[in-house]
C-alpha cells in the first residue's frame, strides 16, 4: 500500500472521529441527522419515525436517493431484522416504498423476508428471481455501478464501520505517479 493511500485512509478516519463535532455544529432536520449520524447513538433513534420520515420525504422511491437507504437498512436488517420489519409494518408502506427494504434484507442475507417484501412490489420477474439468490456482502461485492458506492455510504452511516469508506476510496483511480 502506498504512502498516499495510507494518508488518505488516516484522513478519512480523522474525519469520522470529528463527525460528532460537525454533527453538533450542523443545524439539520432531526430525522436527517438521525439517518446521517445513526451510528453515534442507534438506541436513541426511533426506527418507525425514521422510516415514516423517509417515506414522507419520498426518499424511499426517489432513484437518486434510494441507494444509501438500501445500504443503511442493510445494516439494520443484519442487526435487528424484526425491529426493522416492525418499523416497516407500523409505517404502512405500500408498493415501491417497500423496494429499498426488500433489497436491504436481500443484502443482509435474509432471503425469506426479502422475498416476502418483494412480492408486494411490482418488480420484473428477473429481479424477483435475483432476490432468491444469495448476494455478495457489501464489503466484498464487485463494484460496477455508482449506486453501489452510495450503498457503501449508507452502510457506513448506519454502522460507523470505516471499511465501507475504505472500499469507496479503493475504487477511485489515483493520479499518475502513484503505483498502487
Amino acid at each position: 500500500m502506498s504512502v498516499r493511500r495510507i494518508i488518505i485512509r488516516v484522513g478519512i478516519v480523522l474525519l469520522v472521529m470529528l463527525a460528532p463535532v460537525m454533527a453538533a455544529a450542523q443545524k439539520t432536520n432531526l430525522q436527517e441527522g438521525n439517518f446521517t449520524y445513526y451510528y453515534f447513538a442507534p438506541k436513541k433513534v426511533k426506527t418507525v419515525e425514521l422510516v415514516k420520515w423517509l417515506a414522507e420525504q419520498r426518499i424511499l422511491t426517489n432513484p437518486n436517493t434510494v441507494y444509501p437507504v438500501i445500504g443503511f437498512f442493510t445494516i439494520l436488517a443484519e442487526k435487528s431484522p424484526h425491529k426493522l420489519l416492525h418499523a416497516i409494518d407500523e409505517s404502512s408502506l405500500k408498493g415501491k416504498e417497500l423496494s429499498p427494504f426488500a433489497f436491504a434484507y436481500w443484502h443482509a442475507g435474509d432471503l425469506k423476508i426479502a422475498d416476502s417484501l418483494a412480492r408486494k412490489i411490482p418488480l420484473p420477474a428477473e429481479t424477483l428471481a435475483r432476490l432468491k439468490t444469495a448476494p455478495a456482502s457489501l464489503l466484498t461485492a464487485e463494484l460496477t455501478k455508482p449506486g453501489q458506492l452510495d450503498m457503501l455510504w449508507g452502510a457506513f452511516m448506519a454502522s460507523g464501520d470505516t471499511r465501507y469508506v475504505a472500499r469507496i476510496i479503493d475504487v477511485f483511480d489515483l493520479p499518475d505517479g502513484d503505483s498502487d
